[in-house]
């Protein structure tokens, strides 16, 4: 009989804390803001943006900042691209922090 992981403890699966990203990495939020605001009329919030995640290119917030506003824009494929490009770094910071894929990330 297989055991249900939800019911193996009284909260279920352990929840999972990720390691937090470089502090740098809150800019891209507001990078992303202003490219989705289309305010960014000489592209250097277009090319902050890339610089920051090419300084920190494990860090999730960067590439999917950059799908977004590929989306936005209609560039679907190269959305696709960027949002694909953070889904292994989300697993490898995952298993880092111990995850197994079984539980809730925060």
């Amino acid at each position: 009989m297989v055991k249900n992981l939800l019911q193996s403890s009284p909260g279920g699966p352990p929840r999972m804390a990720l390691p937090a990203e470089p502090e740098e990495m809150g800019k891209s939020g507001e990078l992303c803001e202003i490219l989705l605001s289309r305010s960014d009329e000489t592209g250097d919030a277009l090319d902050a943006l890339i610089s920051l995640t090419a300084r920190h290119p494990d860090a999730l917030s960067g590439w999917t900042a950059l799908g977004k506003v590929a989306q936005a824009r209609g560039k679907i494929l190269e959305a696709y691209a960027y949002f694909r490009v953070a889904y292994p770094h989300g697993l490898d910071r995952a298993r880092a922090a111990g995850g197994r894929g079984d539980g809730p990330f925060p």
